[in-house]
């Protein structure tokens, strides 16, 4: 635990957010990575949330869905708290750890996003906590390698608001972008080469490429950071070609943002004439 201002004693949990089912790659979360090691993407996930030292709980956050109890029943076995929720209301899934786990800061994480940078991970803790922010975010970090910090009271306030959309419930922290003027917001800015690269499992072709990174991390007993890996896929840049074809998901904060998302992955793909048309549309 940490103190925070006027001396206030503040506990700081890790919150993983993980679900076993998933369209593209059921199972994605406990799957071995790398394979040949008895080692699953969330194992990957804790382990190094645990070299933070700020951190004072490691938590996954699953829901109520049936197929989810097997994520349970890994957690119980493998002695990681696991908390389960509202399925579709993530939001509500974090309020119910805050409040169980007595939170103060949640450090927000995806399950399927095993490269975790303690390095970047403490920089960001300790400013969130110095300049006492609501909420702080990365801007210009390979896909997967980013999370976000907020205020526990934040998230609570969030969820009492009346007028909260099915997509601030999904992406728990959508609200607090939207709303600038109500929270304070830092961005960290990294501006790294690589940026577009996946780091992060949600196709087949993603976990190919996670395993041929992870056979080089596990000769490094894991011990890794940003440049690590900016190195290896600047000596291997082939690895690219792997799983760059993978469409990420994406969300905007309205309509035009995400009519601009689609303008520009219907462009990748060429369809220029429908690309022509949505430009008209947006003015």
């Amino acid at each position: 635990m940490v103190v925070g201002q006027f001396g206030k004693i503040m506990k700081i949990g890790a919150v993983i957010q993980a679900r076993y089912d998933s369209t593209r790659l059921p199972g994605k979360v406990l799957m071995n990575l790398p394979f040949n090691e008895n080692k699953t993407i969330l194992n990957q996930i804790v382990n190094r949330l645990q070299k933070v030292k700020l951190i004072d709980e490691i938590i996954i956050a699953t829901s109520n869905n049936p197929k989810d109890a097997v994520i349970e029943t890994f957690a119980r076995e493998q002695r990681i708290k696991c908390i389960r929720g509202d399925e579709n209301n993530v939001l509500k899934r974090f309020v119910q750890v805050i409040k169980e786990e007595n939170l103060d800061v949640v450090i927000r994480i995806t399950g399927d996003n095993p490269v975790v940078l303690i390095d970047i991970l403490e920089k960001a803790l300790q400013q969130h906590l110095k300049s006492n922010f609501d909420y702080t975010r990365n801007l210009n970090l390979p896909y997967g390698t980013s999370f976000e910090i907020v205020n526990a009271n934040v998230l609570e306030k969030v969820s009492q608001e009346p007028d909260l959309s099915e997509s601030d419930k999904e992406h728990v922290t959508i609200y607090i972008k939207n709303n600038r003027k109500t929270f304070s917001i830092l961005e960290l800015d990294h501006k790294v080469n690589y940026s577009d690269f996946r780091f992060t499992v949600d196709y087949p072709s993603d976990y190919g490429a996670m395993n041929i990174i992870y056979q080089y991390l596990s000769t490094l007993d894991y011990n890794y950071n940003l440049k690590t890996l900016l190195e290896f896929l600047e000596d291997n840049s082939w690895i690219q070609g792997i799983n760059n074809s993978n469409l990420q998901k994406k969300q905007g904060n309205n309509l035009e943002e995400e009519l601009e998302i689609a303008v520009g992955v219907l462009g990748s793909l060429e369809l220029n004439r429908v690309v022509l048309f949505l430009k008209d549309k947006l003015g």
